[in-house]
């Protein structure tokens, strides 16, 4: 299994790549979002670039359910 790094721009999956030297912690998926909730990346553990995209849309999805409703 490899670790790909996803990019978002407003929670819209701009590019994704497979990391060469995936950092120790990688097993999870980690992410960072900006003060307004959009994501900025993702490191996902995958056996694909697609299937990293496609958990990448379904952490998009999870966090607007999971985002408070104004």
């Amino acid at each position: 299994m490899a670790v790909f790094k996803v990019v978002f721009l407003k929670n819209e999956v701009l590019a994704c790549h497979e990391l060469l030297s995936p950092p120790h912690e990688a097993e999870n998926v980690k992410f960072e979002h900006d003060k307004n909730g959009h994501l900025i990346y993702a490191m996902i553990p995958a056996d694909s670039a697609r299937e990293a995209h496609i958990k990448a849309m379904e952490l998009v999805k999870d966090m607007r359910r999971s985002a408070p409703r104004n």
